[in-house]
């Protein structure tokens, strides 16, 4: 069976409105989000104006998400493997 969640707008203002800073830490996050899907932009478009090669822009991508794509199955093992329980 299919649960179907309907989001109010009203609803989710009204909950950012009483929770002062939750809509403090939602707005920096989404600030954060935009301004580094920005860069990512504008690091490409940059880097195609200085090379005037697209595989030279692949292969910087690739390079630039390399990190992420090897270092994230770690720190979600280790996220998992460490204990949230304060002693």
């Amino acid at each position: 069976m299919e649960v179907l969640i309907r989001f109010k707008l009203s609803r989710f203002i009204k909950f950012l409105k009483e929770n002062l800073s939750f809509f403090k830490v939602w707005l920096g996050y989404s600030q954060n989000t935009i301004g580094g899907r920005l860069t990512i932009i504008a690091r490409t478009v940059l880097f195609y104006q200085i090379t005037n090669s697209a595989s030279a822009v692949a292969i910087f991508s690739i390079f630039s998400m390399l990190p992420i794509i090897l270092l994230s199955p770690i720190a979600g093992w280790f996220s998992d493997f460490t204990s949230r329980k304060k002693s």
